[in-house]
């Protein structure tokens, strides 16, 4: 069987999704569409870049906070959230 991963399910198999991971390991071949490499190099790229401003600010954000304002910023979200360490990403539109 061929299989293809949508972004959702990539993310699943990631996660450790056991029944991902059977679908997966039971394929001949595993399709990775360039839309889904794009979903997630987007997501990365956004990390990487708010790490390295992080970094040079000395303002340090837990991983997998840092995760969530990747994620916010990709999609423009507002973020409800209690933390104050998000005020030192200047791009959130915090609430």
């Amino acid at each position: 069987m061929k299989l293809a991963l949508d972004t959702n399910r990539y993310v699943d198999l990631m996660r450790g999704d056991a029944e991902v991971r059977a679908l997966v390991e039971g394929a001949r071949v595993v399709l990775v569409p360039f839309v889904v490499l794009a979903e997630l190099r987007a997501t990365t790229h956004r990390y990487a870049t708010l790490y390295r401003q992080l970094r040079q600010q000395g303002t340090p954000v837990p991983t997998n906070d840092l995760w969530i304002a990747a994620l916010v910023t990709e999609h423009g979200a507002r973020l409800c959230t209690r933390d104050a360490h998000f005020e030192n990403l200047a791009q959130l539109d915090l609430v």
